[in-house]
């Protein structure tokens, strides 16, 4: 079995994160397959110590995902060479709308939390307006609610409870003293982020805790989760994955949330901070995938 996963990846690494934890998920299960994600992300640090396969699309404009146009883009070409069974796109169901009639398998859309507004892209002489019909199943991978229908999953994390490092053995592979009061400083969405979240050091320090920072955007640790019972507290952004992450290890966790175009970080942290992922939506989504 083929399967593709398409996202984009033009800032941080939290889409190849998701990606990674469809395709975990389907190692977990000993399902026999070849899995790719197709992206635009230039940093393949995370698909590369993951031991997935990474494919580069550069980003297209619009007008290349026309019903005129779509045969032309990289991203058609690519996928029709790969002739996955299943194709997985995350959140970009304007690339994939017109063209999914011509390729072949299954195509589920995956989406999260998003505005509304996200359904119906305008730009000058040219408009796209979601066609549910046009994917097989749409999945909900966060509690949010839309006004189609959706096959609700629980919330995707790279890793299940029961594979993450112990605090003993996650301190000492980090080097830490686990009798501190140690906090964890861990961001890897947009570029400046990591520096605005790294301004809380001081006050931390001050109220007792040892301080380890890790800039996923750069050489930090990953998976970041791998790590989190080695600290008492631990400060990031509120994206997706940061988030649902700390959630299904009832971690002692700071959400600190930025601006986007479509999601709304704010909303996750007032609405799901006490929503506990008592299961991995990636392990549900696999038994989706072999119905």
């Amino acid at each position: 079995m083929k399967v593709a996963y398409v996202t984009s990846g033009l800032t941080g690494i939290g889409r190849l994160v998701k990606g990674i934890s469809v395709g975990n998920a389907l190692k977990r299960a000993g399902i026999d397959c070849e899995f790719t994600i197709l992206s635009s992300s230039e940093n393949v640090r995370p698909a590369e110590l993951a031991g997935i396969t990474h494919t580069f699309i550069p980003a297209e404009p619009l007008s290349t995902f026309t019903r005129e146009n779509f045969e032309k883009s990289i991203l058609f070409r690519e996928l029709a060479a790969l002739a996955p069974d299943i194709i997985l796109i995350d959140l970009l169901w304007f690339s994939l709308q017109n063209m999914a009639s011509s390729l072949p398998g299954r195509k589920l859309l995956l989406l999260r939390q998003v505005n509304p507004s996200f359904f119906k892209i305008s730009i000058p002489e040219l408009s796209f307006v979601l066609d549910t019909q046009c994917f097989d199943e749409i999945i909900e991978t966060e509690p949010w609610g839309f006004s189609f229908s959706t096959i609700k999953l629980n919330p995707f994390t790279i890793r299940n409870q029961d594979e993450v490092l112990s605090r003993a053995d996650a301190s000492e592979r980090l080097g830490l003293n686990r009798g501190d009061r140690n906090c964890l400083i861990c961001a890897s969405g947009k570029e400046g982020e990591f520096e605005e979240i790294m301004r809380h050091r001081p006050g931390l320090e001050n109220e007792g805790y040892s301080v380890f920072s890790s800039n996923g955007l750069l050489d930090g640790i990953f998976p970041a989760m791998d790590y989190f019972r080695a600290f008492d507290l631990i400060v990031g952004g509120a994206g997706y994955n940061f988030f649902w992450e700390n959630r299904r290890l009832a971690t002692n966790a700071i959400f600190i949330p930025f601006r986007r175009q479509f999601e709304d970080q704010f909303w996750r942290v007032s609405n799901c901070k006490r929503t506990k992922s008592r299961h991995n939506g990636a392990d549900e989504l696999v038994k989706i995938l072999t119905q």
